[in-house]
């Protein structure tokens, strides 16, 4: 969907709230994969996404088009503001051990893979909150730099150099925690 296109959609949305499943579809998956990604869990994930899109028909009348901004950084902003709000106030959730739960053990690539996703996400929750977001928006929501500009309101550029510190300060913390690991391999 292109910019143009979303903003008209988004347009009739504000008269027609039918029109808002158009955007409903095109980025539920999307900031399902966001908020999942950072959290891990499908429960916690289910319960922010379902904010951020109640959020975005509440306000939607809100949302100015003549700014040329995607609805979608509003929403990637939204998803992100409440997965903070959410480990601020919750205790419960900060053992490592009780985010991380293997639905299926019994192969060992699975387990391969769930232990990686574990210290990945477990880094992750270790490093600064602005590198924790770009690295989510670019490596698992999988967006472009000029899309992630809009998202955290700063240049281009700038998203290129916080985006390199990013990577650094996770190889760096990631080395720390899980130095056995073969995610980075020594040259």
């Amino acid at each position: 969907m292109t910019l143009e296109q979303e903003l008209v959609i988004v347009e009739k949305a504000k008269q027609d709230l039918s029109a808002f499943d158009e955007i409903y579809s095109f980025y539920f998956n999307r900031v399902y994969g966001y908020c999942f990604k950072r959290t891990s869990n499908h429960t916690i994930t289910e319960e922010i996404v379902s904010q951020v899109f109640l959020k975005a028909v509440e306000n939607i009348k809100k949302f100015d088009t003549r700014k040329q901004i995607r609805f979608g950084s509003w929403l990637y902003t939204t998803a992100h503001n409440l997965i903070i709000d959410f480990f601020r106030s919750s205790k419960k959730f900060t053992q490592f051990e009780n985010w991380f739960k293997s639905d299926d053990s019994s192969l060992d690539e699975q387990l391969t893979v769930s232990e990686y996703q574990k210290q990945v996400s477990f880094v992750l929750t270790k490093i600064k909150p602005r590198y924790q977001k770009v690295l989510t928006l670019r490596f698992f929501s999988e967006l472009d730099l000029n899309e992630i500009s809009e998202i955290m309101k700063t240049s281009t550029k700038n998203v290129s150099v916080i985006l390199f510190r990013a990577q650094k300060d996770f190889e760096k913390k990631f080395r720390k925690f899980f130095p056995e690991s073969e995610i980075f391999e020594q040259v």
